[in-house]
């Protein structure tokens, strides 16, 4: 087969978008409370948010939605606002005439995206496909009219699977996907936004329709599940079946054809799953203590792109044995957990082997489970801002190292012991499997995490290598309510000013890409012209201002450097407000 390489997503004409950005930003309003907003449509619901006000103030926000193709509105389109710092979202349905209102918001600068089945996710002001939209800022008392959207048609790609002999497969799992950079500099294939999600199988022709796509470019995939997880190997077992298969039917990512779409274009495509020799696997899971880990349940995990996705299902026998049929050549993970009983939390042991499966057989396998580790600490608030607000209980998390891999949890059963939750006194126990981790609190309104020490020692940008029977105490994080501020202007190369830009702000000193990461900040204009970026670390900084910036862009280690030729540098301390006037870097 010819290989073809896979090119990143291509970003179409602006001239497709032109028409959602002259319908739904021209001129943003402000107008007095209690201004008109059209009359309710019979049997439809009122243009209100329906959710619940965890933060609530006195602005209103109002808009409507349309089809950009006819002009014609939306009904029963999604809106949903939303705060940088995520403490604040709303949801609104729109009504027959396409409007909808949200009342009683907290001031502040608010994104606001719309979505409707059959057409593609919008932020207001966004211009381009996989690009942030343009935030609105609303302060007490306002009332911001015209927040309008134009919904583009979403693209479509109509998948047919085939076998080798082009018979149709039923039950065959799709995937929609594009390249994209992701935080440690790595280039892999992650979900597409509006494409298939978990559990999106082809029919008994052999497909599946993907709508609401973007306009770009996808690499097209698809997995047979036939993994099947018992006690005993049996040796009938069919060895027969399919590898992940990519569009135009190659197992190598990088030899995919991409499928390019335009906005609302239909678009078929055919190809047939590779067939290959499935293996099974057999051996034993032991406890720490050398037992049999009875009971405990299995699971593969097949890891693609930045995630992975499990499938079979069993325990292990009273012996300890256990046989896996069916898994397809690849990278896998055999994952152990501990049995969960009715009503209680799960104490006990778990363990995730990577194995690579190549066609044969595996046998002997021994697995050996051990307990997670335990982390106490407290968490110490440097401050006097409220600590109530926050959508979710205060907890501290460990999230992996390895953006590819997903955190093992001991506390699985929900024990409010080990899960991260701080008591009155800000003290937490934390159960997480192996590995190197770093630490995060879930931060209430007006407070950012400021530092993460063990023993003195500063490990806010230093993953922690957790090993397991080795309980970790004495972590202290650090919380403060002296929020830095970063905010300013943009001006093309005559000096005029700009409403239309992104600015990413990343660390002066080169670091590892994925501490950079943590580091780096993207900004979009509000409705004013002025960017903002709140809560970034005390530090030495460079701003770069460019036009456009597609989704996971600034992780590429090459486009970094790129935007460091044109940065401006600056520096802020605690608490500290700094003003920049920026000029835009074209050719970025």
């Amino acid at each position: 087969m010819r290989r073809i390489l896979v090119a990143l997503v291509t970003v179409l004409s602006t001239l497709y978008w032109c028409p959602f950005i002259d319908h739904a930003q021209a001129g943003a309003q402000v107008a007095r409370p209690g201004t008109a907003s059209g009359t309710q449509a019979p049997g439809m619901p009122p243009p209100r948010d329906n959710s619940g006000a965890a933060q609530s103030g006195t602005a209103r926000l109002r808009g409507r939605v349309v089809a950009a193709q006819t002009g014609l509105p939306l009904r029963r389109a999604q809106v949903t606002v939303f705060s940088p710092d995520g403490q604040l979202r709303r949801v609104a349905t729109t009504d027959a005439e396409g409007r909808y209102e949200f009342v009683e918001l907290p001031a502040g600068r608010l994104s606001v995206t719309a979505i409707k089945a059959g057409y593609v996710t919008q932020q207001y002001g966004q211009r381009r496909p996989f690009e942030a939209g343009t935030p609105v800022t609303v302060a007490d008392g306002e009332s911001v009219e015209r927040i309008d959207f134009a919904l583009q048609s979403g693209a479509v790609i109509i998948v047919r699977v085939t076998d080798e002999f082009n018979e149709p497969l039923a039950g065959a799992q799709i995937q929609v996907q594009r390249f994209q950079y992701g935080p440690d500099g790595q280039r892999r294939l992650t979900g597409a936004a509006g494409g298939p999600g978990f559990g999106t199988m082809t029919d008994d022709r052999g497909e599946f329709r993907a709508y609401g796509l973007s306009p770009g470019e996808y690499v097209v995939g698809a997995t047979v599940r036939s993994v099947g997880i018992g006690t005993v190997s049996n040796a009938n077992d069919s060895n027969d079946g399919f590898s992940p298969t990519f569009y135009p039917g190659t197992i190598n990512p990088a030899e995919a054809q991409t499928v390019s779409v335009a906005v609302g274009e239909e678009r078929s495509v055919q190809f047939a799953m590779v067939a290959a020799r499935m293996s099974r696997i057999t051996g034993t899971v032991v406890t720490s203590e050398g037992r049999p880990a009875v009971g405990a349940q299995l699971l593969v995990t097949t890891r693609q792109g930045n995630g992975g996705s499990s499938s079979g299902g069993g325990t292990v026998a009273a012996d300890g044995t256990f046989a896996i049929s069916g898994v397809a050549p690849g990278e896998h993970s055999i994952d152990v957990r501990p049995q969960a009983r009715p009503g209680t939390a799960v104490d006990g042991e778990f363990a995730s082997v990577p194995i690579t499966v190549s066609g044969a057989d595996i046998t002997g396998l021994r697995i050996v489970t051990g307990k997670g580790t335990t982390i106490t600490g407290r968490v110490v608030f440097e401050g006097t801002a409220p600590r109530n607000g926050a959508p979710t209980p205060l907890r501290v998390l460990a999230t992996p190292s390895d953006p590819s891999s997903r955190p093992v949890f001991a506390a699985m059963g929900g024990n409010p012991l080990s899960n991260g939750a701080l008591d009155d006194n800000g003290n937490f126990t934390l159960a997480v499997g192996p590995g190197r981790v770093f630490f995060m609190v879930t931060t209430p309104p007006s407070w950012v995490m400021k530092s993460v020490t063990l023993d003195g020692k500063d490990i806010t940008d230093e993953p922690l290598e957790l090993t397991s029977n080795q309980p970790v105490s004495g972590l202290v994080i650090r919380l403060t309510d002296k929020l830095t501020q970063v905010s300013g202007r943009v001006s093309d190369g005559r000096g005029q000013l700009l409403r239309d830009y992104v600015v990413v702000i990343q660390p002066a000193d080169p670091k590892d890409p994925l501490i950079a990461a943590r580091w780096t900040r993207m900004a979009r204009p509000d409705t004013a012209g002025r960017f903002e970026a709140r809560g970034l670390r005390p530090g030495r900084y460079v701003a770069t201002a460019i036009e456009t910036l597609e989704q996971g862009r600034q992780f590429a280690p090459e486009f970094r450097e790129r935007l460091r030729r044109g940065a401006s540098e600056f520096s802020v301390r605690e608490g500290e407000s700094v003003a920049l006037d920026l000029k835009l870097t074209p050719d970025l």
